[in-house]
Order: structure tokens, then sequence, then C-alpha cells
């Protein structure tokens, strides 16, 4: 009897130590893509700015304006 509970022991301690490896490796990952979204939202944070920047640059023309491509 007693050599069946070690049994059971054994494998609910090997099945946790496995769910905490996990839960780690988990933590983990879930910290570098939370890295890699603060970059890339600092990334098109810039882009936005500099197409705004693009577009009150740009002339404010309109089709009346423009001459036909036959001139």
């Amino acid at each position: 009897m007693e050599s069946g509970f070690q049994e059971r022991l054994e494998q609910v301690e090997t099945k946790i130590a496995f769910q905490e490896q996990s839960l780690q490796e988990l933590g983990d990952t879930v910290y570098q893509q939370a890295l890699r979204i603060e970059r890339l939202e600092t990334v098109i944070k810039m882009l936005t700015d500099r197409i705004a920047e693009l577009a009150e640059a740009m002339p404010d023309t309109t089709a009346d304006d423009e001459v036909p491509p036959h001139y």
C-alpha cells in the first residue's frame, strides 16, 4: 500500500514540477512579448507623427488647381 502511495506522490510532484516550469516559460514569453509590443507602439507613434508632418508639409491643392494633362 505504501508503495502505491509513494508512486502516486512522485507522479503528482513530477506534474507540479512540469507545471511550474511551463508557467515560468509562459511568464518569460509574456514578458518578451510585452517588450516587443512596447517597441512596436513606439515605432507606430514615430511613423504616425512623421506621416502627420509630411501631410502638413504638402501643398494644399485641389483638383481645380491642377492643370489638365493635355496642357
